[in-house]
């Protein structure tokens, strides 16, 4: 309540802050857009701070990612975590950004 009442404030030199900060919900449970080094069929779910996601990568088949969120814009979140292949033979560090639209995730690219 408090960000509404700062933001209204300042509406007339940064009106759309106030309608950018929904754009990222507070929990997200679905489907994800391909990422931009090609993984598809990715879902998972977004809990605001944590990501928990399964898609298949490109090169390495079914993968397993988890990660802590930050907020890095209005409209993008930022995840550093580790993947896991299912397949049990490579286990990694990445980061990716997802940026959101409305509540929901409309690009995942490597920051």
């Amino acid at each position: 309540m408090k960000v509404i009442v700062a933001a209204a404030v300042i509406l007339s030199t940064a009106s759309s802050a106030v309608f950018a900060a929904s754009d990222i919900p507070k929990s997200y449970t679905g489907n994800f857009p391909n990422t931009q080094n090609g993984s598809r069929k990715v879902n998972g779910k977004f809990t605001g701070k944590e990501l928990a996601i399964k898609y298949v990568h490109p090169k390495g088949g079914p993968t397993s990612f988890t990660a802590t969120c930050t907020v890095v814009e209005p409209n993008k979140t930022r995840c550093a975590g580790k993947y896991t292949l299912e397949r049990g033979d490579a286990v990694g560090k990445a980061t990716i950004d997802i940026v959101w639209a409305d509540g929901k995730p409309t690009a995942v690219r490597n920051p």
